[in-house]
């Protein structure tokens, strides 16, 4: 089986939720390619390629297109993708929103039809591990948008969202109830 890790975090391996995704990674006997998005240099696209609509890219723009291609080839050769990431102001860092953008390729992950949009990528096990310092309920928003940004390619057909909560309280084993859940799947 080959896994993709996409570490989402900026901590490097004292982040929480990479001490996590290591944790699920190790309980799996699996060929392991770890990307770690802080370290790719992802950046939005340029206002003048969306301007000129999607035609007249700047320099940066196609090295852009060139690491969302890459990402979304990983992707679709593994077979398990295991995503980590930290909740910030309810949301995803900007590194994990724009690599969620570069897996919405119309065509070849996801398709229009008559009766809706459909996901394309079949046959993959996603686990995403977030979060926060405060209480795991206060991850829904994120966890509502990281279902509807599965959904969108397909990736939602075997997808586990693990929201980790209590990081920021003092006298709570935050990490041992996480893995519990781990453990359960």
């Amino acid at each position: 089986m080959k896994t993709l890790h996409i570490n989402g975090s900026p901590m490097g391996p004292e982040s929480f939720g990479t001490k996590l995704a290591n944790y699920y990674l190790t309980k799996n006997e699996s060929e392991v390619q770890e990307v770690n998005l802080f370290s790719l240099g992802l950046c939005e696209l340029s206002e003048q390629f969306y301007k000129s609509g999607f035609k007249n890219p700047t320099e940066v723009d196609q090295v852009q297109f060139g690491l969302r291609a890459k990402l979304l080839e990983d992707v679709l050769n593994s077979d398990q993708i295991v995503i980590n990431m930290p909740m910030w102001n309810y949301s995803c860092p900007s590194t994990v929103r724009i690599f969620l953008d570069a897996l919405a390729v119309p065509g070849k992950t996801f398709s229009y039809t008559s009766t809706g949009i459909k996901g394309m990528i079949e046959g993959k096990k996603v686990i995403i591990i977030t979060t926060a310092g405060g209480e795991n309920n206060d991850q829904n928003s994120l966890s509502e948008m990281l279902k509807s940004a599965m959904a969108l390619t397909g990736l939602n057909q075997d997808l586990k969202i693990i929201a980790v909560g209590g990081s920021a309280r003092t006298g709570y084993d935050y990490l041992a109830e996480a893995k519990k859940e781990i453990d359960k799947i």
